[in-house]
């Protein structure tokens, strides 16, 4: 049987497209709804929905926990032509109505919402490079990974077309999440659990997988990017390592976060560079500006470069 140019590209189309695969590892039901609170499919703590979980994949779209607005996002674009055969994702906290404010708090203050309602990591599995095509966990409503208010820059991450994602809810297992779903009754982000002391195992290594951007030696009293640097009980060094700072997640558990880019620089991930491109091009000092191809470069850590 012969099939029409059309029918072959569709099908073509098909074949290329991406898949996402999704796990809950929260202590509750995920309701994984897409663009327009659509109801896609429930996912029982512990249990994995492969093929996106039942759902078409759009040409744009996203997959949230619960049909609320008031929660965050993974977004997806997918780009199929001669040359562009990539597909866009981000994981947005924007707050619903934002208007232009310029951060995640003003935001939050102008709609009295916050954008946020689960934990969750997202995985590339076949073209992971650490660079465009990258990890994105994001764990608390003012994640630096996310995007956080409308103008927000640098956080979308791009893979090629075929690339088969895991999407993890509450990566670092049910007390990361503290119920942040909207069917328990504590504070969304509020981590770890309630022994005094103490954080899941996988936390750390999760969270230092987020950017990779450690340096190939620690300086020794100092702690290393996204490690552990104060919380109650905690008996360790509390400086870190340079670019960046303690911060707390809560009083049983702070970390070293990356220190915001000076004037003129750019923040880890931001464009720095392409074709046409007439924005800022100096990257911070522990980054570098690496070319992806003549339309577009951007900062990566520096211990990502290439050899």
């Amino acid at each position: 049987m012969k099939l029409s140019i059309a029918t072959a590209s569709l099908l073509a189309s098909a074949a290329l497209a991406a898949e996402f695969r999704f796990t809950n590892k929260c202590d509750y039901t995920i309701n994984l709804h897409a663009g327009g609170s659509v109801f896609v499919c429930d996912i029982p703590s512990g249990e994995t929905r492969n093929n996106n979980c039942g759902a078409t994949l759009g040409s744009h779209g996203l997959f949230k926990h619960t049909a609320a607005n008031d929660v965050n996002l993974l977004e997806y674009s997918l780009t199929n032509t001669p040359g562009f055969n990539n597909v866009w994702y981000d994981v947005s906290n924007i707050p619903p109505g934002p208007g232009n404010c310029m951060s995640y708090a003003d935001c939050k203050a102008f709609t009295g919402k916050k954008g946020y309602n689960v934990p969750m990591s997202i995985r590339p599995t076949v073209h992971n490079n650490g660079k465009n095509c990258r990890d994105l966990v994001v764990t608390s409503p003012d994640s630096p990974v996310a995007y956080l208010f409308p103008s927000d820059d640098g956080k979308m991450a791009d893979c090629k077309i075929d690339e088969v994602f895991d999407v993890t809810f509450c990566p670092g297992g049910p007390h990361a999440s503290s119920h942040a779903s909207s069917h328990a009754g504590s504070h969304a982000g509020a981590y770890p659990g309630s022994h005094p002391g103490s954080y899941p195992s996988s936390y750390a290594s999760t969270v230092a997988e987020l950017e990779c951007t450690d340096p190939d030696v620690i300086p020794d009293g100092q702690v290393g990017p996204w490690q552990q640097c104060g919380g109650k009980g905690y008996s360790g060094s509390s400086t870190c390592t340079d670019g960046y700072a303690c911060q707390g997640v809560n009083e049983w558990f702070s970390l070293c976060h990356p220190l915001p880019p000076k004037e003129g620089e750019l923040a880890t991930w931001a464009q720095c560079g392409g074709k046409g491109y007439t924005g800022i091009t100096k990257c911070q000092a522990r980054d570098e500006c690496w070319t992806k191809d003549e339309h577009f470069s951007q900062c990566i850590p520096a211990s990502k470069k290439s050899t």
